[in-house]
């Protein structure tokens, strides 16, 4: 769909911005020293293993059923922050959360509904 299409080349464009970025670091680290600029390296790299996997079209129910559990969470408490005060979430919602983050992971999207 198109959000996830707008997503997907946000997610790309900002890749294209950390690859940059780390050339110009890696640069400024060799200058500074090896051992760094080989952290920064790794680091770089690891991001573009990230970026690539977030890129890629796929469909996981299990991963999307984890996805809509915690959304309401981090949107309420995106809300209250804005608002300058705590976040008030429903315990079911939380524990929802929860077991979405930490729990069961491979057990299909039943698992958080």
């Amino acid at each position: 769909d198109g959000r996830r299409a707008r997503a997907l080349i946000g997610a790309a464009d900002a890749a294209r911005a950390a690859v940059a970025a780390v050339q110009a670091s890696a640069a400024a680290a060799r200058a500074a020293g090896e051992v760094a600029a080989c952290a920064i390296l790794t680091s770089a790299a690891a991001a573009g293993l990230a970026a690539i996997h977030m890129m890629e079209p796929r469909h996981d129910e299990e991963l999307d059923a984890r996805m809509r559990a915690i959304e309401p969470v981090i949107k309420a408490k995106v809300v209250a922050g804005r608002a300058g005060r705590p976040a008030n979430i429903a315990g079911g919602v939380r524990a929802r959360r929860n077991l979405a983050e930490h729990a069961h992971f491979g057990d299909g999207p039943g698992v958080v509904r």
